[in-house]
């Protein structure tokens, strides 16, 4: 399940989702194995040769989606979580209670009995230094120059900051 924020940046996720980086990453890693003409986006799935592989949701429609079964999902990516802080003041609700609602929707004990274990991806530039996703795990903010990984709740929460340096244009 990949998602954004709202429904404008959901559908510009959508639209280059399936673009040159994602197939010269394929072909790095897996040489000539896959053929582009293979992959579609058709609603909010990406396909493989007309095997659903990445569903698309915002988070502000997940109150909306919670009756969808989309099974075998094993990996929960939250595409640019973190953001300026006006971006947070758009946000119509709870964000983070709706975040957790699509989490447990696609974690919940489906029909036959199983369910899903599901690692979550939250990625971000740090656009700001506070959001409600740190507050919600009561995380501190981690110093600018830090580089790493730090863990908490006994290894249940891990974050990562990567420093990338800024290039100069000359």
């Amino acid at each position: 399940v990949w998602c954004r924020r709202f429904e404008n940046e959901f559908k510009e996720c959508k639209r280059e989702f399936l673009n040159d980086k994602f197939f010269k990453v394929l072909e790095k890693d897996y040489k000539k194995k896959f053929k582009r003409e293979d992959f579609k986006i058709n609603g909010n799935y990406a396909y493989y040769k007309n095997i659903p592989f990445v569903y698309f949701i915002y988070i502000a429609k997940a109150r909306a989606d919670k009756g969808i079964d989309a099974e075998n999902i094993d990996t929960l990516v939250y595409d640019e979580f973190m953001t300026e802080e006006a971006k947070y003041n758009y946000y119509r609700g709870d964000e983070v209670k709706d975040f957790f609602t699509i989490f447990f929707t696609k974690k919940r004990t489906h029909a036959d009995g199983t369910q899903s274990n599901i690692y979550i991806y939250m990625l971000g530039n740090r656009d700001s230094f506070t959001n409600p996703y740190y507050t919600f795990f009561n995380l501190p903010t981690l110093d600018l120059t830090f580089t790493g990984i730090k863990t908490y709740r006994d290894g249940s929460v891990a974050v990562m900051q990567l420093n990338t340096p800024v290039l100069e244009n000359k």
